[in-house]
């Protein structure tokens, strides 16, 4: 993510009440940000930690819509744990994911090892899914099937913030200091609840 040189200083719903902001808690070392994370979560409705058993090569005559650069696989896992997912998933899984190739034109090894996968349900059915996006197996660590539950549980709870579907207006004011601002940030909602941020930049504040 771009470095922030404002703090998110109050957040509310043109509502009463005050809606709890997701935890962003994460482990310093880890290049995958809070926000990438998020969006895989909330667009999957499938999240396994598995681990691959076979990457079988999909023939480039049988996968004419892979992106330059990569190999598609037909990957079969074994579910090690269901992080989301109604209904439950067998003890194996299916889907096909396109690995980019390094300078020599070689994928990763994935064999044997393990994986989140953000996935949804596909019209096939059976034991196969397909990934939510083209980054949707990342490497598993307990650390990130640790924020990755953590954030499941925000997302489904009963008083989750609504999802936001678009920017409606935004308008800063300077302060009377060099330096210092306000600035406020109005969105819509899928529920139709509109959501508005005060967004408060203060002279010599810590940027991060």
């Amino acid at each position: 993510m771009r470095p922030i040189t404002m703090f998110f200083s109050t957040l509310f719903l043109s509502q009463i009440g005050a809606i709890p902001a997701f935890s962003q808690t994460q482990d310093v070392r880890d290049p995958l940000q809070y926000a990438d994370l998020a969006d895989l979560s909330a667009d999957a409705p499938i999240i396994v930690h598995a681990t691959v058993k076979k990457a079988i090569k999909v023939a480039p005559e049988r996968a004419p819509n892979a992106p330059p650069g990569t190999q598609r696989f037909y990957i079969i896992a074994s579910t090690n744990a269901l992080i989301r997912g109604q209904g439950g998933v067998g003890e194996t899984i299916r889907y096909v994911i396109d690995l980019p190739l390094d300078d020599r034109g070689r994928a990763p090894k994935i064999k044997k090892k393990p994986f989140i996968i953000f996935a949804r349900r596909p019209a096939s059915g059976g034991d196969n899914v397909q990934l939510v996006d083209k980054d949707a197996q990342i490497a598993w660590t307990p650390s990130r099937e640790q924020r990755v539950r953590s954030l499941v549980r925000e997302l489904v709870a009963y008083d989750a913030p609504p999802a936001i579907s678009r920017i409606a207006s935004a308008f800063h004011v300077p302060g009377t200091i060099l330096g210092e601002g306000e600035t406020q940030i109005f969105m819509e909602t899928e529920t139709g609840s509109p959501i508005s941020i005060t967004v408060l930049k203060r002279d010599g504040q810590r940027k991060f």
